[in-house]
């Protein structure tokens, strides 16, 4: 096995470095030789269909290596276990013997194993498939190999389809080396009404359409769509020899039609950081380090090179996307965190530096206006103190001493009416002219001044309240301002969801 896998190697090498240009650039196909190599190296099986199908076309013996392979995979063991569970011990060992024989290349063996497997479970498709390449690559019994191959296509169709399309295509390569197109072409017919959109049946089925004569170049062109190694195996296939041209001009057109894709993939990336630029964002590094690699490939001006150019650029915009995103989102977790600390947090301290300033503000403001010095009035009729004492107007008393002067309103042969800053009043004139004596001259006026309580009011009520209400309103200031910059991010976010 190790030998034959050398020799696939080699032979698909030897074709990729003939790939026509327009399909491939020569670093294209340098990276497809390393990946068949490293793939080949690693076992074979996790190579795509596509480059299967590259070395499969080169000898016709390799076609058989897949299944040997395949005989060892998960997945065929899993079939397998389904297939054997209503079976005998003896049916499930006759199996089981033939394998290890055809896979020792011990062919007679094989097929007498198989043979009697079949016998016990006749819906085995496995022992068919296995069969019908005994017939066709080891004993050339070419009708034999058609028969079971099949009986192979038939019972695995309700099981795998995948199996059944295989069946139904080396059944197609048998009936084109006995020369019958046309049943190898209803032969992979069949597997694309199993299939229509599996890239291994269209591919086959194009083949042997050109081959017939028909118009191939959908078949081959869906086919390319969903696996574009197709299209390399195409160019180097004899079995579209003669309609070279045909495959050369799909070639260039699907170029031309990715050059579009590719074109177009540039322009959103190029409106998506616009669209980043205008909500904050500016550092496009990782971006334009990939949209540069995607200009190279572009240069190069093959297929397979455009198609890479897509995927980076496709993979470069949804990263970078979904990272500007996540930004937007580590940013609005933050406001939303600040939002609840501003929420609660009182800002005492900030109201009350504001009502201070605002109560000097109001001392200063009272003390150099009217209201806050006495208006000095005169010269008019005024009683001066000529002793210490007090005098009591309404419910205030006064405290006087020597040299004080107050406003007479009127004087009487029994009294003298007096006004005390605000408080205005009628006493005893022989006991006033006992500390005091009338005279013109002037006194300090002080019913333009403000009271005592309302003073205190303006100087620090005033203040008390502002402090009150600014501490919410600064709350309320910084609560606004934070929604609307998590409302802004929020749109933010809403935009490049957009993208």
């Amino acid at each position: 096995m190790a030998n034959e896998i050398s020799k696939i190697k080699d032979a698909a090498e030897s074709q990729l470095r003939k790939t026509d240009e327009v399909i491939a650039s020569h670093e294209a196909v340098a990276d497809l030789i390393s990946e068949v190599n490293n793939t080949l190296a690693s076992g074979f099986t996790m190579l795509g269909a596509g480059l299967q199908e590259l070395c499969f076309i080169t000898e016709e013996g390799f076609q058989e290596i897949i299944d040997r392979l395949e005989l060892q995979t998960k997945t065929l063991e899993a079939i397998k276990e389904i297939l054997e569970r209503p079976l005998d011990t003896q049916a499930k060992e006759l199996r089981k013997r033939a394998e290890v024989a055809y896979l020792n290349n011990w062919i007679n063996e094989a097929e007498i194993d198989l043979l009697e497997a079949e016998k016990k479970n006749y819906q085995d498709f496995i022992v068919h498939q296995i069969l019908g390449n005994i017939y066709y690559h080891h004993k050339k019994n070419y009708p034999k190999a058609i028969e079971y191959y099949q009986k192979a296509a038939k019972y695995a169709a309700p099981v795998s389809k995948k199996h059944a399309n295989n069946a139904l295509i080396c059944a197609a390569i048998v009936y084109y080396q006995l020369g019958q197109v046309s049943d190898a072409y209803k032969s992979t017919g069949a597997a694309l009404e199993l299939s229509p959109e599996d890239p291994h049946v269209l591919y086959h089925h194009a083949r042997y359409t050109a081959k017939i004569g028909y118009e191939f170049t959908g078949l081959l062109k869906n086919c390319v769509y969903k696996d574009p190694n197709y299209l390399i195996t195409a160019d180097r296939d004899e079995m579209f020899s003669d309609v070279k041209e045909k495959i050369k001009e799909l070639a260039q057109n699907l170029s031309d039609e990715e050059k579009k894709v590719v074109d177009n993939k540039i322009k959103v990336i190029n409106s998506a950081k616009k669209e980043a630029e205008s909500v904050g964002i500016y550092n496009f590094s990782f971006l334009d380090e990939q949209l540069t690699e995607v200009k190279k490939l572009y240069a190069r001006n093959s297929y397979l090179d455009l198609l890479r150019a897509e995927q980076i650029a496709e993979i470069a915009y949804k990263e970078s996307v979904v990272e500007w995103m996540k930004n937007k989102e580590a940013i609005l977790d933050e406001l939303k965190l600040r939002e609840n600390t501003i929420k609660n947090k009182t800002y005492a301290g900030w109201g009350f530096l504001i009502a201070i300033v605002v109560g000097v503000l109001a001392g200063l403001i009272i003390g150099n206006s009217p209201l806050g010095k006495p208006e000095r009035v005169g010269p008019t009729k005024i009683l001066t103190f000529t002793s210490n004492g007090w005098v009591k107007l309404g419910d205030t008393r006064y405290t006087v001493k020597p040299g004080d002067s107050v406003q007479v309103l009127s004087d009487s042969q029994d009294s003298i009416c007096l006004r005390i800053k605000h408080d205005e009043g009628c006493l005893s004139r022989i006991r006033v002219l006992q500390m005091a004596k009338l005279e013109i001259g002037y006194f300090s006026n002080y019913s333009k001044t403000l009271s005592g309580g309302a003073l205190f009011f303006w100087i620090f009520g005033i203040p008390i309240v502002i402090w009150i209400l600014s501490t919410f309103v600064i709350k309320s200031l910084k609560v606004d301002n934070i929604s609307n910059l998590i409302k802004k991010i929020k749109n933010d976010i809403a935009g490049l969801s957009n993208l």
